[in-house]
């Protein structure tokens, strides 16, 4: 058995290096190598993978948490599988229902999934309100650079930009990423480290 934790520190160090790259590029836009829309363009990257990583992230927490003995062990003391499951094999295959493919986010997909799977569907359901919101916001900006639909920049619209003051660049999805979320103390911190840095929180907690 592995201890589910270090499945958010695994996690946590493929944030750090996402986080590298972008402290990279935004040193060669200062030294005036790049241009503004070529670091927007990686920020939009940079996000689509670090929400990829965390529906991995999820994806591997809770096939684990089903496999006894051989699995992971949480740190919360009333996750309950509803069946014994000794091979990663049968519980991905469990999981999966025969699909190649699942989806974890909008979060309501796990949480359905996790009632089933789990008694009380925790640790997956004990999320607090905040961060099931922050994930939400998250998935409306994931669609806003994925889909470049009316509709998901319309969500994207009201309920992540809203009634923000923002300039009429930060109102599309790379420009509000890099836009700053605190300017004090220095060095000022984007949006976009303090979307990242609530997700590694959520995954923080599920997997504690």
């Amino acid at each position: 058995m592995h201890p589910s934790s270090a499945l958010a520190d695994q996690f946590y160090r493929r944030l750090r290096a996402l986080d590298a790259t972008r402290r990279r590029v935004e040193q060669l836009f200062a030294n005036g190598s790049v241009s503004r829309r070529d670091v927007e363009r990686v920020y939009e990257a940079l996000f689509l993978n670090a929400v990829a990583l965390f529906e991995d992230f999820l994806e591997t927490l809770f096939v684990g948490l089903l496999v006894d003995q051989q699995g992971l062990t949480s740190g919360h003391a009333d996750v309950n599988p509803r069946a014994t499951v000794r091979s990663y094999v049968v519980a991905r295959e469990l999981v999966m229902g025969g699909r190649k493919y699942l989806n974890w986010l909008p979060y309501s997909e796990t949480k359905d999934r996790a009632r089933v799977f789990f008694t009380g569907g925790r640790p997956f359901m004990s999320l607090s309100q905040d961060l099931e919101e922050h994930l939400s916001t998250c998935c409306y900006i994931r669609n806003a650079i994925a889909h470049r639909s009316q509709h998901a920049t319309d969500m994207f619209l009201e309920k992540v930009v809203g009634s923000k003051a923002l300039a009429p660049r930060e109102r599309k999805p790379a420009g509000y990423l890099r836009s700053i979320h605190i300017a004090l103390p220095p060095p000022p911190f984007s949006r976009y480290e303090h979307h990242v840095g609530e997700v590694l929180r959520a995954a923080r907690f599920l997997a504690a």
